[in-house]
């Protein structure tokens, strides 16, 4: 479940994967998080985190990147990327998870 994101008012997001040889692929509408596109690799590890155009943006070339991603037994955490589109700057900050 997925609550809150880019400032809209969130709700669950179901995302169907397909796999393309040894990477498992989300390459769908993500509604208030935009296009999501994912890829992950055979172990399991993040290789790519795209939402374009999310919603709350209000921007068709609006863009988050999640990069750089890293896992400790208990904590994920991965750089994040903004661009605001339409000229209006872009931000980067740290997304941190933890699981419980």
């Amino acid at each position: 479940m997925v609550r809150g994101g880019f400032g809209s008012a969130g709700g669950t997001v179901e995302l169907p994967f397909t796999l393309q040889g040894e990477n498992t692929v989300i390459d769908r509408d993500g509604d208030f998080l935009g296009a999501t596109k994912m890829t992950f690799s055979a172990d399991g590890s993040l290789v790519e985190a795209v939402f374009e155009a999310p919603p709350a943006f209000g921007t068709p070339d609006s863009k988050v990147t999640l990069e750089d991603f890293a896992f400790d037994g208990t904590t994920l955490t991965s750089a994040v990327k903004i661009d605001f589109g339409g000229g209006a700057g872009t931000a980067e900050s740290v997304l941190e998870s933890t699981c419980s």
